[in-house]
């Protein structure tokens, strides 16, 4: 993924913070269930399906516009990464604030099975890139990374702590980002 894609995502999901801080959905870790909630969405622990972890459709009913299936998760943080994803594919891939364009979608399902071609892949990444920058975004990252730097180590326990993601996940914003250098273990 280009430097340029990372930041228009970034800058989509600033937006996108920045418009539900009017709703009491600021701060950290960020809320995503409230963010379905508040989009008239909802988030259900049904899916059985051993290899998928979540999948998106929308849905015709009289309380919500689309419904998010997860894998019954038990860690939070992994829930939340979920969750956090499937919006990325919500606003995306699913056309989300375009009514007439997103009558062609019905669901996006996460699973392995269904990774057909590098499309595919590619939209995976974006959605993780969209859940990455709403769970940790840019900035914020750089600044609590700042705060959990000792010496030469950073103390990845305390940043997912803050913001409520995995280890793994940090790891990986903090790559990504050039904040953490690949060489080192933290």
């Amino acid at each position: 993924m280009s430097p340029d894609t990372r930041d228009a995502i970034q800058k989509f999901v600033d937006e996108i913070l920045d418009f539900f801080s009017d709703f009491d959905v600021e701060g950290y870790p960020v809320d995503v269930e409230r963010i379905v909630e508040l989009l008239n969405g909802q988030v259900l622990d049904d899916l059985e399906y051993p290899m998928a972890k979540g999948r998106i459709e929308y849905v015709k009913d009289q309380k919500h516009e689309f419904v998010i299936h997860i894998n019954n998760i038990q860690e939070e943080c992994k829930r939340r990464f979920t969750i956090a994803h499937e919006l990325g594919h919500l606003f995306l891939h699913m056309d989300f604030f375009d009514k007439e364009a997103k009558k062609k979608h019905t669901e996006y399902q996460d699973c392995i099975f269904y990774r057909k071609d590098s499309a595919y892949t590619e939209e995976e990444l974006y959605a993780d890139e969209f859940a990455a920058s709403l769970l940790m975004p840019r900035d914020e990252f750089r600044k609590v990374a700042e705060k959990h730097l000792h010496g030469i180590t950073y103390d990845i326990t305390q940043i997912a702590e803050y913001f409520g993601v995995s280890l793994k996940a940090v790891w990986t914003r903090g790559l990504w980002l050039r904040v953490f250098a690949p060489d080192k273990i933290y």
